[in-house]
């Protein structure tokens, strides 16, 4: 998709603008012409940063994001081996009970 944007704009964009240029009698040594082609420039290179400092926050976002689920499994891990031992201790106090209600009788 990025191939047909690009040769749309750098072939049948430029021969649609030099076409219209030629029926209006201008020319791209046109000083007008020439100083919207460097704004152009500009607003391409300043774009290209916007795109490579965005990129480089979505990066540290989605770093962010595995160290934040990193820490979430490590706790639900805990949590789990805490539930458990106290699962394993519940049972051992019910055998406990169980044991002194079988000696009572």
């Amino acid at each position: 998709m990025h191939d047909l944007i690009s040769h749309t704009e750098e072939n049948h964009y430029e021969e649609y603008r030099r076409l219209k240029l030629a029926s209006q009698g201008r020319s791209d040594d046109d000083p007008e012409i020439r100083a919207r082609k460097g704004l152009e420039a500009k607003m391409k290179e300043e774009e290209e940063l916007l795109r490579k400092r965005f990129t480089e926050q979505v990066r540290m976002e989605e770093n962010r994001f595995r160290q934040w689920e990193q820490r979430l499994i490590a706790e639900r891990d805990r949590l789990n081996k805490d539930l458990e031992t106290q699962h394993k201790h519940v049972k051992t106090l019910e055998e406990d009970v169980e044991e002194l209600i079988a000696r009572k009788k």
